[in-house]
Order: C-alpha cells, then structure tokens, then sequence
C-alpha cells in the first residue's frame, strides 16, 4: 500500500485565479467517509456550483487540525468531535470552528488480530478472560484520536464486557493508514477505524471484526465539513455553495447504483489499490473474518434521513462522549450553547433554501 502523500503540496494560491473564483482548499485524510468531497471535486459538483477546489490529502487528524489553525486549508473533513476539541483548546490550542454539515453517519468497525481469535477470543466476553486470566502486560488497542468516535466506540465495546478502558488496555493513537501495518507487524493487538482498513485486516487473514459502529451506536455522526468561525463571515457564497455541493455529491454516494462508481473514484484519486477493500463495506456483503459474513446495508450513511444535518442531536452526542471519555469534565461546558455554537444548522438550512 502506498504511504500517505499530499496530493496537493503547492504554496498559498493568490486569492484569485483567472476564470475569478477563488481557491477553495479542503484537508481530507485516504477514508471511505472521504467519498463526499472526493465526488463532489471528480464529478463537477464543486465546478458546477462556482467553487474552484484543491484538496489536499492529509496524513491523520493532527495534520489536519495544524492546518485548519494555521489557514493552510479553508475547510476539511475531519472527526465531529474534533470541532469542540479546538473551540475548547483540547489537546491543542483553542480555534474558533464551526460545521454546517455531517459528511455521514456509521462506517466504524473494531477490528482485533487473528493472533487472538486463535488464543480463543471470540468476543469481548471472552477478551474479558483473557485479559483477566492469561496475560502480564496490557494488550494494545489503536484508535485515530481521542476526541473521535473510534476512541469512544473502543471503549464503550470494552466497558460492555466489564473491561476497563483505562486499566485493563493500553489505547494508542495511530494514524488511519497505519493501523492494518501495525497490526500486521504485532504492534497492536486491535483498533477502531473507519473503512477500507479494517477490511484489508480481514480480507488479508490478519485481523477480524467484533463489532461494526452499527452494532456499537448505530447512526452515530462520524465525519464533520470543519471551517474556521470567521469562513463563512468573510466568504459567505463559497461556503454556502460547498454545503450545496456536498449535499448533492452526499446523495449520489447513498445510491446503490452508484457504489461501482464511487469506488473507481476513491481508488483513483485517494485510496490506490484498495477496491475489494472498500467493495466489502460499501457493497457487501460485510465479512467480518473467521467465516463470518453480514449483510448490513447501513454501513455507510451519507445522505438519507437527515443525515447531512448538523443538529442538536448530533451534537450532543459527541459532546456527552466527550464528556463521558474524561476529555470534557461533566459541568464544564453548557451542552446546548456549546453545540449551536459549533454545529450551526442555519448555514445549512441558508444553503439549501438558496
């Protein structure tokens, strides 16, 4: 698998080009829940609704965060929670940022090593054994960040079984591309993340999945469209213009139909090489390793049922994760100004009436 690059490394581009719009620039890390932006830029979307757009492929959520605070990127597709960890300044310093809207729903899965299953693991019941009865050193669980939902569903699935998150294992945060290597080197005994990599673990005989997002907290919101607080103030059409595009490019990713297509593109421009990965969760059915297969049509959600909204619901249940993480002590923030705060449904609601 080909390291992660940045496809767009270029210096600052003028704030004009010559067919006159400006430069929109949008962060993305190499994920299925990418496929949105990624659409919307190989399809003409972003083009046909007045946007000139350069994205910029990422290696993790740290350099994504950097360059949202520094302005080396206008907007990005980053972790929900990940908005009121900068409005607050968790593990980072403090940046005013906002979401207009969610780029889908689901797409998790917790995949653990063969090596376990092999040990007898089957479950996190039988986990709970093992780690209880047969082990001297913590086992090793990644996640992408401690302000995701990866971090949050890990230890909601650990907790289910009785396992303490914070004594019983050891949670590391890794990069998403470099989860499938870590664990095939041994350096991990699991992890969270989103898709393809969990099903290169499974398809390639290394790991297996004990629980899909699905199965963990259902319709939870995964990724957010993340701007700086003063974006919209100072480029008011573009951004209501990119909520358009989105929200068009979000509709042909839902369709069935379209999977086929939606996986040629990914492959193409983000993920090289990865095609049977991703046809295991955008297609499916769903293997989740040692003979087991599902059909789970719901994986990925990226359009139908409000999904794209970024409401108080949505908020509000990263914030209690937050909360209930240890990362926002409970008291600390005011739930409800908080999320109209950083989840602002009236941009989304102004774009879509436009």
């Amino acid at each position: 698998m080909p390291s992660p690059r940045t496809i767009s490394a270029k210096p600052p581009v003028p704030a004009s080009v010559p067919n006159g719009a400006p430069v929109l620039r949008i962060g993305y890390v190499a994920l299925v829940d990418s496929a949105p932006i990624i659409a919307a830029q190989e399809l003409g979307i972003f083009a046909k609704h007045g946007l000139n757009v350069e994205l910029s492929r990422e290696v993790g959520w740290a350099t994504i965060k950097e360059k949202i605070f520094y302005g080396e990127i206008d907007a990005a597709h980053a972790p929900a929670g990940m908005a009121f960890a900068m409005k607050l300044g968790i593990q980072c310093r403090p940046c005013d940022v906002l979401t207009s809207f969610i780029l889908n729903l689901n797409g998790n899965a917790i995949t653990l090593s063969s090596t376990l299953w092999k040990k007898g693991v089957t479950d996190a019941a039988s986990l709970l054994q093992l780690i209880r009865g047969h082990r001297e050193e913590r086992l090793v669980l990644g996640v992408v960040s401690r302000v995701s939902s990866h971090h949050f569903l890990m230890r909601h699935w650990l907790q289910l079984a009785g396992i303490d998150p914070d004594r019983d294992v050891r949670i590391v945060v890794i990069p998403p591309a470099q989860m499938f290597p870590t664990l095939r080197a041994g350096l991990l005994d699991g992890y969270c993340v989103g898709e393809p990599w969990n099903s290169r673990a499974i398809l390639e005989g290394v790991g297996w999945c004990p629980a899909t997002s699905l199965d963990l907290a259902p319709q939870h919101p995964e990724k957010a469209f993340i701007v700086r607080a003063d974006f919209p103030e100072r480029r008011l059409e573009e951004y209501l213009a990119a909520i358009r595009a989105l929200y068009e490019a979000a509709k042909f990713c839902e369709d069935p139909a379209h999977r086929e297509e939606l996986i040629a593109m990914l492959e193409r421009t983000a993920l090289p090489g990865t095609a049977d990965y991703m046809r295991n969760s955008l297609i499916g059915p769903f293997q989740h390793g040692c003979g087991i297969t599902k059909t789970l049509a719901d994986f990925h959600r990226f359009y139908r049922e409000e999904t794209n909204r970024p409401n108080f619901d949505k908020a509000s249940w990263t914030l209690e994760h937050l909360q209930s993480a240890g990362i926002v002590k409970p008291g600390e923030v005011n739930v409800r100004d908080l999320a109209g705060t950083v989840f602002r449904e009236d941009y989304f609601d102004l774009a879509l009436a436009s």
